[in-house]
């Protein structure tokens, strides 16, 4: 069985305030649309040292925001990758609202898609069987991880990898 990470290297945040602050930008659209950019998101970036003119994917630069305004000093950045750490990795059973999503895209053969946040885990009986989230850089219709939007969406758990990086 595995555990849950514990200890030093967990992020000190508030998970309801930092749920509060994902659940706050449920609409926010890139302008003009397909731009990666627009007044928040260029700010999302911007906290990782992106400028408006990369025209960067920002799904994981929100995330990063996220925790830095609600006070985790060391997180990782504007590259999905950089959120997955094995040590991090969640079993089904194991996850809470708070905790990070990450979609595998076998045609890069990495993680593509960062989810800011799990917002609530939907069960079947002892079974987990999806998730609700708080994403950037999707939408509604398509599920894009190019998308032009921060979503709030319902994912079948087998798709999402979860970490932990909340205390």
């Amino acid at each position: 069985m595995v555990s849950a990470p514990t200890g030093k290297h967990l992020l000190p945040v508030d998970v309801s305030a930092l749920l509060k602050t994902f659940a706050g930008y449920v609409g926010i659209k890139e302008k003009p649309l397909g731009s990666n950019n627009g007044e928040m998101i260029n700010k999302f970036n911007l906290s990782c040292g992106l400028t408006p003119s990369d025209h960067a994917p920002w799904c994981a630069s929100v995330a990063h925001y996220g925790y830095l305004i609600n006070g985790a000093g060391d997180r990782p950045g504007a590259y999905s990758p950089s959120w997955y750490a094995k040590t991090r990795a969640i079993p089904a059973a194991m996850v809470q609202p708070g905790d990070v999503g990450l979609i595998y895209f076998p045609s890069k053969g990495r993680y593509a898609h960062t989810i800011a946040a799990i917002e609530k885990v939907n069960r079947t009986g002892r079974f987990v069987s999806s998730y609700v989230t708080l994403e950037g850089n999707t939408s509604q219709m398509t599920g894009s991880r190019e998308g032009d939007q921060f979503c709030r969406r319902v994912r079948p758990a087998d798709t999402v990898k979860v970490v932990r990086w909340t205390n």
